[in-house]
């Protein structure tokens, strides 16, 4: 289509609700037409700007409205095709997220730019641009959001992110922090008002910077579909156990002081993803996770791992905010073992469980508040392979019968009781149960290929956004692999250590000559997996 220098192209947004007077605006496409007052001739529609009052009523919305004549003399475009322009411009807006809040009878507008931040790779930030609490995305987390299929998946990222934005201004507001860098879901790097006493987050002063627990939740602002999408992304396998143990995340981060938290038991083989499932679960919620084998544990004052050292963990990776602490996910793994151990001192750890899962006050050094337990949300996790008719073999390898699909958890959780792991008293305590039944071939491959914890989707991406080498695996190298995990009776936590070891010739190569192999293919095959120098660079 020819270019008329009188016309106006407009960023048209999907609009979606966040709650009753706050809306996101996500950049949907590029129109073209003419401004008329308050509403905009996209041919041969009108579409409301959003200087319009009644935006509320309206699915899209235009904004970012550019005079064709400027934008060509900006883009120091002479050619005469209109799609060139809308296809550069739209390219300049799609990083721009709107969100609007309605005050007053008044439309309130401000906008997050998510760059593709080449030096901050895996990391978000959040700071203040002119004065406006922002989150700042690397180019990876960028495209996750920019490939939601649907706008719920969207609508999901950007809760999160919200979420994580707020926490970041009660950091601000209580400690002076500036500026807060995640790395991989993890705090890794906070700046701080230099005025402010950075020393309120040691040990032996942290009492400074703790905060009472309110009674109320700590955040809202996600859904439970969205904490099982996240969590499903990542673990293969067992949805129908994560939607239950999504459901009772739910219900337990929502819940006030005066309602009740509820337990969870996940049986199952290691290496099936129960802790992958609580580390995802963790970080979409941005929430405190801490994993605890309590078959280490010891009593306070006896050389080794205490109860409170992991109580004081999780307190230090709230930064000291025991609000946040108080919610929490503690995953007290091993659990079977732990019940079959009569030694006097592990008769005590058992005692010392009780009163954490049913709400107990724990001291915790350098504070002189004491930590209770009660909001915790307890994951116990355990294979329990003895509760099952014929001998099984633990690991996801197993020849045997998968436990998973002969008993439901139920009626495991009821053999757990008959064996008298712990007496009942703890186990009564425990009141939902899921099982993880060990992965098949076809599931395990897809954790490989579609996982967005696989190591070789992570290497695929880096290798072309580095190097601009397409990495391929060909079928016989994800057979390879897989056999070879198998062999090794290794659990699925070994699948990203194989990937790894396998490229690791290739990519010394692509190091060494950056730029070299631009626009290659890196094809990887059954050798590649014992012999990594067995590769293709074509």
């Amino acid at each position: 289509m020819a270019i008329n220098d009188l016309e106006e192209l407009a960023i048209k947004y999907k609009k979606i609700k966040l709650n009753s007077d706050t809306y996101i605006l996500i950049p949907a496409s590029v129109v073209v037409g003419y401004s008329m007052g308050r509403e905009f001739l996209a041919k041969p529609k009108m579409i409301t700007t959003l200087e319009k009052e009644d935006i509320i009523q309206q699915k899209f919305l235009i904004d970012s409205i550019a005079s064709v004549e400027d934008l060509r003399i900006n883009y120091e475009y002479d050619g005469d095709d209109i799609d060139f322009l809308k296809e550069y411009y739209f390219e300049e807006k799609k990083n721009d997220i709107i969100i609007i809040e309605i005050k007053f009878g008044r439309v309130f507008k401000r906008t997050i730019t998510i760059p593709a931040v080449e030096d901050l790779v895996g990391k978000e930030m959040y700071e203040r641009q002119n004065n406006i609490p922002s989150v700042v995305l690397n180019d990876s987390a960028l495209q996750e959001l920019l490939e939601q299929e649907t706008l719920d998946g969207v609508k999901n990222r950007l809760l999160r992110l919200k979420n994580l934005i707020g926490s970041y201004l009660e950091q601000e507001k209580e400690k002076g922090v500036t500026r807060i860098v995640v790395n991989d879901g993890k705090v890794s790097e906070i700046e701080t008002n230099r005025q402010v006493d950075t020393k309120a987050k040691t040990k032996s002063t942290s009492k400074k910077a703790v905060k009472s627990v309110p009674d109320k939740p700590v955040s809202t602002d996600f859904s439970v579909l969205g904490l099982e999408k996240y969590i499903k992304e990542r673990v293969f396998g067992h949805d129908e156990a994560i939607e239950d143990l999504a459901t009772t995340l739910y219900m337990n981060t929502t819940a006030t002081k005066a309602e009740k938290i509820e337990s969870f038991l996940i049986i199952g083989p290691t290496g099936t993803g129960k802790t992958e499932t609580l580390n995802a679960a963790a970080e979409y919620l941005s929430i405190p996770f801490e994993d605890i084998n309590v078959i280490n544990l010891v009593p306070q004052g006896i050389k080794g791992e205490s109860l409170e050292d992991h109580i004081e963990s999780l307190i230090a990776s709230a930064n000291y905010d025991l609000q946040v602490a108080s919610r929490g996910i503690v995953l007290l793994d091993e659990f079977d073992k732990l019940g079959i151990d009569e030694t006097d001192y592990k008769s005590s750890i058992k005692s010392i469980l009780l009163k954490f899962t049913e709400g107990g006050l724990f001291k915790v050094e350098g504070q002189d508040e004491k930590f209770n337990t009660k909001m915790l949300t307890k994951i116990f996790a355990g294979a329990f392979t003895d509760i099952y008719e014929r001998e099984k073999t633990m690991g996801f390898s197993a020849t045997s019968t998968n436990p998973g699909r002969e008993i439901s958890a139920h009626e495991a959780l009821k053999k757990i009781k008959e064996k008298g792991y712990y007496g009942r008293e703890l186990l009564t305590r425990i009141n939902n149960a899921a099982i993880y039944h060990e992965l098949d071939q076809e599931t395990k491959k897809r954790v490989l290929l579609e996982s967005k914890l696989s190591e070789y989707l992570e290497k695929k991406k880096r290798y072309e956004r580095q190097f601009g080498v397409r990495l391929i695996a060909e079928e016989s190298y994800i057979k390879g692999v897989l056999e070879k995990l198998e062999a090794g009776q290794e659990s699925m936590r070994e699948l990203n250590n194989l990937v790894i070891y396998s490229l690791k010739k290739a990519e010394h190569t692509l190091a060494a000559y950056p730029g070299k192999y631009y626009g290659k293919k890196l094809i990887l095959t059954r050798d590649t997996v014992d012999k990594p120098e067995n590769f293709t660079l074509c």
